[in-house]
């Protein structure tokens, strides 16, 4: 991968991280999530104005590229919708390496098959190295922190990253990152309001509104310019190394969780982080 496209992702993935972190923060309040992604919408919007008033609506409006927003924007809300359960029950240092791992694995095998992307030895060695490094992570937590309904729903997770992931990088060769950002988001939160009005009442509605604005913030806006890194740095690279390399947040999230929360650092958890490196090195290289 060129210098420009690792800065990008590295950038992403610490973003990443720390949105996540906060997510897992408010275990996974969907009022959050949903107003997140409805504040970001809002505040993109005058941006994407101007910028289609400049490039025009051609390419935003041609078939491809609606087709893969629609099914970006769905697949992201189910994305949101599932994280947001698992981090209802589920540590961070759990969610988190089972989510990532499964999902750039089926995303490397996804791009292979569907996208026939051409991947190197050394890159086939690196999204491996990276990809038992996170599941180690996740390994490498007690047990008692660990149980079936979580990793099923991580699981599920990383079946939502992987597809939208293949979607994305099709999506993004008809129309600009930014335009497609904002139509993603948009369709993603209308995706989840009929879950959110099924779910919560309008007084945890009302709670999360006056108390967990800053976790609004961080869970919507900051998600937003992560994702549109990553789609900016799909136009330039192939997403199987890209979306393998980004996974460096989950070595952020576990080392915040380290730090923060107290979580215990493992011999297993901090070889794993050192696999991880390594994978990144690999696929720099590949």
């Amino acid at each position: 991968m060129t210098h420009q496209v690792t800065i990008l992702v590295l950038t992403a993935a610490v973003l990443h991280a720390l949105w996540n972190f906060a997510g897992r923060q408010v275990r996974g309040n969907l009022v959050v999530f949903t107003s997140g992604l409805v504040l970001s919408s809002l505040l993109i919007m005058p941006i994407i104005v101007s910028d289609l008033m400049d490039r025009g609506f051609n390419d935003f409006l041609q078939f491809p590229a609606v087709a893969c927003m629609v099914a970006t924007g769905i697949l992201h809300g189910l994305y949101f919708l599932m994280l947001a359960k698992a981090y209802e029950h589920g540590r961070i240092s759990v969610v988190y390496p089972v989510a990532r791992g499964s999902g750039i694995a089926l995303t490397g095998f996804l791009a292979w098959i569907l996208l026939q992307e051409k991947i190197t030895m050394n890159g086939v060695l690196g999204i491996a190295l990276i990809v038992i490094g996170i599941f180690w992570i996740g390994i490498g937590i007690d047990a008692r922190e660990r149980n079936a309904h979580t990793v099923k729903t991580a699981l599920l997770v990383g079946l939502t990253i992987a597809l939208y992931s293949i979607v994305d990088k099709i999506g993004v060769s008809y129309v600009h990152p930014l335009p497609y950002t904002f139509a993603m988001w948009a369709i993603a939160a209308l995706t989840l309001l009929p879950f959110l009005w099924a779910k919560t009442s309008a007084e945890e509605i009302r709670d999360a509104l006056r108390h967990k604005k800053r976790f609004i913030i961080v869970v919507g806006p900051v998600c937003m310019v992560t994702y549109f890194l990553i789609l900016y740095a799909y136009t330039m690279g192939p997403v199987s190394y890209i979306a393998a390399f980004r996974e460096f947040a989950v070595v952020i999230g576990s080392l915040l969780g380290v730090i923060i929360l107290k979580e215990r650092m493992s011999f297993v958890k901090a070889l794993a982080m050192v696999m991880i490196v390594l994978g990144m090195i690999l696929i720099k290289i590949a």
